[in-house]
């Protein structure tokens, strides 16, 4: 019981700092919020903080990482039955897109400014890991070589992904985030079946030397 009472503190004041932090950024710009100004707007200790986050950008970041373990599990769902449905309501990218439209202030004030170059890494970082960890292990499992390099793939996926999700910010354009996703989806497909080597219809193709 002590424990569950610690975690529900531990998470309150994780709550609080992310809040004041998002409050702040929405009415200043980051960079000119200060540790202190959160401490005083999240009402919290400067010790309590330090336990959390080593600082101001660590902080940041963690209001994204809610986002890691939706987009691991979406790439690393990837089959060719799914490449044969995108488009379709797959849903491969809508964690992204949902977070974005839930936060999309937040997301336009940090992309529009150099301040946004910490978390478009951390996006790219949580797209091409688990896509790239995934294409590697499929490919492996049925041949020793792809059709397509592996990390030019993951590269233009997490490029394309990336430019729609700014431009849509910036732009304040309609689309939900099941619509950006089927969109998505419909305009990678075919680079994700050629890394898989797979037809147009989702089957593995069959090579010249490959048993009949």
């Amino acid at each position: 019981m002590a424990g569950e009472r610690r975690d529900r503190r531990v998470l309150r004041s994780r709550r609080l700092l992310q809040d004041a932090l998002v409050a702040l950024v929405q009415e200043r710009g980051y960079a000119a919020v200060t540790v202190q100004a959160v401490l005083d707007r999240a009402d919290v200790g400067r010790a309590t903080f330090y336990a959390h986050f080593a600082g101001k950008e660590a902080l940041l970041l963690s209001i994204f990482e809610e986002l890691r373990q939706p987009l691991e599990r979406e790439l690393a769902g990837i089959t060719p039955e799914t490449v044969a449905r995108f488009g379709t309501g797959v849903g491969l990218l809508q964690p992204l897109f949902a977070h974005a439209a839930q936060h999309r202030r937040l997301y336009r004030v940090l992309l529009g400014s150099r301040d946004g170059a910490a978390l478009l890494r951390l996006l790219r970082e949580m797209l091409a890991t688990p896509l790239r960890a995934h294409l590697e292990s499929a490919i492996a499992r049925h041949r020793g070589r792809p059709a397509v390099e592996v990390e030019l793939v993951v590269t233009a996926f997490v490029s394309a992904v990336l430019g729609v999700l700014v431009w849509w910010l910036e732009a304040d354009l309609p689309g939900t985030p099941a619509e950006l996703d089927r969109a998505i989806e419909r305009l990678l497909a075919p680079g994700i079946q050629r890394a898989l080597d797979l037809s147009a219809d989702g089957a593995p193709r069959r090579h010249a030397d490959a048993p009949g």
